[in-house]
């Protein structure tokens, strides 16, 4: 068993992005960055859309 609850990852192009949501899924609280403004808000798009392809499962 682990002892890790929190997560940060940097980059959330696709590759970080896919990490973020797993862990977060998984119950790991997660902090995502990124240098770039507009890639975090395309994140949130892709976070949004990988969520609703799971529910649909």
């Amino acid at each position: 068993m682990t002892d890790i609850k929190q997560l940060t990852v940097l980059g959330t192009g696709v590759l970080g992005s896919q990490i973020a949501y797993q862990a977060a899924y998984s119950g790991f609280r997660v902090s995502a960055y990124d240098i770039d403004h507009a890639v975090i808000a395309e994140a949130k798009e892709r976070f949004a859309a990988i969520y609703e392809r799971g529910r649909r499962l």
